[in-house]
């Protein structure tokens, strides 16, 4: 057996290990570079946010006409999102929801599910040296998790999105931004399924750390915005007005009386920790991005953003 010494790439992923400063940090610069090459945008013009505030993608934006469809046949769409979901899931949850919203044309794209694709990977050659930061804590892995909801942001269908994020150490471990399988019928009932899920993540992740001998003492803090979505989760009584929501996603409801979880409201602000289901605009996505970079005290702006 040889030593090669430490890790310094794989799967596609850079990783730069600082043991003075007691950091790791995972990227994909060299990935992100390749990939820019590939759909030849090695020289177009950088943007300072994934996708343009105000922006609407639907399937009314999908070609009807034989011509057109032929048309985008010659785009390698679903090559591009493939490549933008890699680096979503390795190491840049800052666009995780526009990419999912992309994901949803990959049958019949058209023209501007094109341009916005490109945007992202404009905006990534942009950002290239941004990842994730994990800060040492004196071997203390304690859990924090965040979790938000775009209520019927779907304008085909009106289904909302789910954002959920589990952070150790300063810096995600779990992220996801999905679409939720039912129609949420009012914006706790969206916040209350996304809180559902991102329980279930927080569980799981629990009981990973339990086995590799990190288990956690006390409750993990879950910050949720919305008061009616704790106020669902902690009345697990009948109710008729919330019956149909609450039958399927009954796990948040019975996990509030055990010691494990303790949900908190958060604020209404931008931050960097909901970002996994959220559109902003250039100064925001700035400051987001500054923060993954360095990945120090959590940062939020005051105010929403306008859709």
């Amino acid at each position: 057996m040889k030593e090669l010494g430490e890790t310094k790439f794989i799967l596609g992923m850079e990783i730069d290990h600082d043991r003075t400063a007691g950091t790791l940090m995972i990227k994909q610069t060299r990935y992100i570079d390749d990939v820019t090459n590939r759909f030849n945008q090695q020289n177009a013009k950088a943007v300072v946010n994934p996708c343009e505030s105000g922006m609407k993608l639907t399937m009314m934006q999908s070609p009807t006409a034989n011509a057109e469809r032929e048309t985008m046949r010659t785009k390698p769409y679903r090559s591009l999102i493939g490549c933008l979901l890699h680096i979503t899931t390795c190491t840049r949850p800052d666009v995780a929801y526009i990419v999912t919203q992309l994901s949803r044309f990959l049958e019949n794209p058209g023209q501007q599910h094109w341009k916005a694709a490109i945007r992202v990977l404009r905006y990534m050659k942009s950002t290239k040296d941004v990842g994730i930061i994990y800060i040492s804590n004196d071997g203390k892995v304690m859990l924090e998790a965040y979790t938000d909801a775009d209520w019927g942001s779907n304008l085909d269908n009106r289904r909302s999105v789910s954002g959920i994020m589990i952070m150790i150490s300063g810096a995600p471990v779990v992220f996801e931004s999905k679409y939720q399988r039912t129609v949420a019928l009012s914006s706790a009932e969206a916040e209350y399924m996304a809180l559902s899920l991102c329980t279930q993540e927080v569980l799981w992740t629990r009981a990973m750390l339990r086995d590799v001998g990190h288990e956690q003492v006390g409750a993990t803090q879950v910050w949720e915005d919305n008061q009616g979505a704790i106020a669902l989760a902690s009345n697990a009584g009948y109710n008729a007005r919330t019956k149909h929501a609450t039958s399927g996603t009954t796990l948040s409801a019975r996990t509030w009386r055990e010691p494990s979880l303790r949900w908190t409201t958060l604020e209404r602000k931008i931050s960097w920790r909901t970002c996994s289901r959220r559109r902003w605009g250039p100064s925001v996505s700035g400051s987001w991005s500054k923060q993954v970079a360095s990945a120090r005290s959590p940062l939020s702006i005051s105010g929403e953003w306008e859709c």
